[in-house]
C-alpha cells in the first residue's frame, strides 16, 4: 500500500506491480522529498528498481534485511 502523507511516501504491507505505477504518478505530480519503507514487508522487483532510481532519500528501511540491504546497497 502506498500512503502520500505531504512530502513523505510511505510503503506499507507487500507493494505489488500495480503499485509501481501509482508510486511513479505519485513522485511525478507531487513534492515528494522522503520514502518511509519501515513498514513495508515486501515489494515487487519494479518498485525496487523506481525506488532506486528515483534517488529520493529513504529515511527508514524495511525490517527484511535482504530488501534493506538492496535499498541501501551504493
Amino acid at each position: 500500500m502506498i500512503v502520500h502523507d505531504g512530502a513523505v511516501v510511505r510503503l506499507e504491507g507487500h507493494c505489488a506491480v500495480e503499485e509501481a505505477e501509482t508510486l511513479l504518478e505519485t513522485m511525478q505530480n507531487e513534492a515528494v522529498t522522503m520514502l518511509d519503507l519501515g513498514r513495508c514487508q515486501g515489494m515487487h522487483t519494479a518498485v525496487l528498481q523506481l525506488i532506486r532510481a528515483s534517488g529520493v532519500p529513504v529515511v527508514a528501511l524495511p525490517a527484511d534485511a535482504l530488501l534493506a540491504g538492496l535499498l541501501s546497497a551504493p
